[in-house]
């Protein structure tokens, strides 16, 4: 089930094939020819809908009925190989109704299977990350007329410039900015990119009023990066097409070690209140996106969830939110405010002044890169805490994680203050004479809000994965406060301890010679009979 409609398609629809790109001559918004299933009197999206066109996805369904296709993994050694082929070569395309001119990557894998891979689809998970991002490609130039990026020693800065339609939503969400630098500062990754609109201005051509094109682009090379997909196996022939990539991980990055960005609309908001405020709107109940209707000019958009496409790089990379101008008090609620309806009907197109529709864009990635280690150093004096609990008292450490705190609706508690990075929460399960232990330490490095070391003692097996993300879950709905009543449920009333960090000096800054005290207070609550 989904909370939004594609406005003009019913029910179930599945999406047979992608077909050719077509824009009017007279306009500058591309959509996407969609051979469909069952048919419609609609027959395209624009291509900011790109996040949502997969073979065999299923537009407005009813139910959760799966992902149509058979799973294969690979691995790829370097896309040089790579041949360029139509989707007509593959011997059961009359059988799948695929579009005969669309354009594959054909290769073969390990197991001697020829694959048969959309060149649209590998575009979809590498760059249509959003509808930005998809229009964004289509347009010679672009990346240099909206962003500013900045060489510095060991680094580098990205200045979104004053008229860019990256707005401010995508520049607040970090993995949206890691995304966006990628594209900008890996060399590779930005001549693939770059080369869409390369591939458009030299293969496409004029008829009837319109401009067409069958998609292609140039890959970057990808070494070592490995794929899980859904397709169709034709066995005979030992052939594979890709309907669609499920996941696509260990991308390889050549990234500088220090990245900035700079939206010049942004604004941090220090609340009075302690609320921190969210751009993102409270969704009706069904959300209805409109198709080519433009959006108003908006510093934000809603956020629409959809279904989503796992990726994550091989190296971890910050970019880190470069402040923008402080507003005291801003967006604090008051009760003489009333609640804004919010609308049904949207659109994920580019804003404009004639705009007639609330702006909104796709939420439909999951960046999984696994960056964790980046954020060890907030951790440092807890975890010097946890080595002096082994060393000197004899408590065993079974499990170290570090987690990110989830993305919750209305709530950006999830994300400091100070960069827009992502909040994480130290979970680190210990064993005493038998005991089981449970420490959980909350980065509150930007000084928001300071908050104790939770100690949970539970009988048998630590907390299970689906208690954990409850427990992340009430930690954000309450302003960054322990879940107590959650504790109690879990643990027991008395089995779980509030345990103040050392005093210091300056707010959000623990001390290194407190930590033998701050382990000797944990240490004795665990040696309680």
């Amino acid at each position: 089930m989904q909370g939004f409609r594609l406005d003009g398609f019913g029910d179930n629809v599945r999406i047979n094939s992608i077909g050719k790109l077509f824009r009017g001559l007279d306009r500058r918004l591309w959509s996407v020819n969609l051979n469909l299933w069952p048919k419609q009197g609609k027959r395209s999206l624009t291509l900011s809908h790109a996040p949502l066109l997969a073979t065999r996805r299923v537009l407005n369904p009813t139910d959760s009925s799966g992902i149509s296709g058979y799973p294969k993994s690979f691995s790829v050694d370097t896309t040089s190989n790579w041949r360029r082929g139509k989707a007509s070569s593959y011997p059961a395309h009359n059988k799948l109704r695929l579009d005969p001119e669309q354009n594959c990557f054909v290769f073969s894998t390990d197991d001697d299977i020829t694959v048969f891979l959309p060149q649209f689809e590998l575009a979809r998970v590498l760059f249509f990350r959003d509808g930005y991002l998809s229009r964004s490609a289509m347009m010679h130039g672009l990346l240099d007329s909206e962003f500013e990026v900045l060489e510095e020693p060991g680094g580098a800065q990205i200045n979104v410039l004053q008229h860019s339609g990256y707005g401010v939503t995508h520049f607040e969400d970090p993995d949206n900015r890691r995304v966006l630098s990628w594209v900008l500062l890996d060399a590779e990754a930005r001549r693939s990119f770059e080369s869409i609109a390369q591939h458009e201005l030299l293969e496409g051509i004029e008829r009837g009023g319109y401009r067409l094109w069958d998609f292609s682009f140039t890959p970057p090379s990808l070494p070592g990066t490995h794929f899980d997909v859904r397709g169709h196996l034709d066995k005979e022939s030992r052939s594979y097409f890709v309907f669609e990539v499920l996941e696509l991980s260990q991308i390889p990055v050549s990234m500088p070690s220090k990245i900035g960005m700079y939206h010049p609309e942004f604004e941090q908001k220090v609340r009075s209140n302690g609320q921190t405020g969210t751009s993102k709107a409270e969704a009706a109940n069904l959300l209805n996106v409109q198709n080519g209707f433009e959006a108003v000019q908006s510093a934000s958009r809603q956020r629409i969830e959809t279904e989503k496409t796992t990726v994550s790089f091989s190296k971890a990379f910050v970019v880190h939110r470069s402040p923008g101008k402080q507003r005291a008090g801003a967006g604090a609620k008051t009760d003489s405010e009333e609640p804004t309806e919010p609308s049904r009907d949207l659109s994920v197109e580019d804003s404009a002044v004639t705009g007639s529709l609330p702006a909104a864009d796709w939420d439909s990635f999951d960046d999984q890169t696994d960056d964790a280690h980046l954020y060890l150093g907030r951790f440092k004096a807890f975890l010097d805490m946890v080595n002096e609990l082994e060393v000197q008292h004899g408590v065993t450490v079974v499990r170290r994680d570090l987690r990110k705190l989830p993305e919750l609706p209305r709530c950006k508690k999830h994300l400091l203050s100070t960069d827009g990075s992502h909040r994480h929460l130290a979970v680190i399960d210990l064993d005493y004479q038998g005991m089981c232990f449970t420490l959980l330490e909350v980065d509150t490095s930007d000084a928001d809000k300071q908050l104790s070391t939770k100690l949970l003692k539970k009988q048998g097996e630590p907390l299970a994965e689906a208690q954990l993300f409850e427990v992340e879950k009430q930690l954000l709905k309450g302003s960054l406060s322990w879940p107590k009543a959650l504790f109690d449920q879990y643990c027991g009333k008395d089995q779980h301890r509030w345990i103040p960090h050392p005093k210091s000096k300056h707010k959000g800054v623990l001390e290194p010679d407190s930590i033998d005290a701050w382990a000797a207070r944990v240490y004795s609550w665990i040696n309680v009979e």
